[in-house]
């Protein structure tokens, strides 16, 4: 599950050791430039990047993310912005929904309303 850089500060304290939620940023900044640690943009957080060229399923109910290969969109993405002479630091294809676990639960749920 990703965390924020608040979160792991947290969890870094917790074992006693002193850090600053500045620190934590610096930190995930490098990982990130290593591509070994990934932003996910539409939770505010950072998770261990698993995959190139991937788009992130996050799920509403339970805050899990699942990566998938998406090359070609993304090879799609790089390609209109060169046509139109966009320039970027960065490509994150987010999508937001529930997975498989949350919505039987939430199907479950449903069945004892009805």
């Amino acid at each position: 599950m990703p965390l924020s850089a608040y979160d792991l500060a947290a969890l870094i304290r917790g074992d006693g050791m002193r850090i600053t939620p500045v620190a934590v940023y610096r930190s995930l900044d490098r990982l990130c430039r290593r591509h070994e640690a990934e932003k996910v943009v539409t939770l505010s957080a950072y998770r261990i990047k698993d995959r190139a060229k991937a788009l992130l399923m996050i799920c509403q109910g339970c805050d899990r993310t699942r990566s998938v290969s998406a090359s070609k969109l993304h090879d799609a993405i790089v390609q209109i912005m060169s046509e139109t002479g966009f320039c970027s630091d960065g490509i994150a294809i987010e999508v937001t929904g529930y997975c498989q676990e949350c919505q039987r639960t939430a199907d479950h749920v449903h069945d004892e309303d009805a």
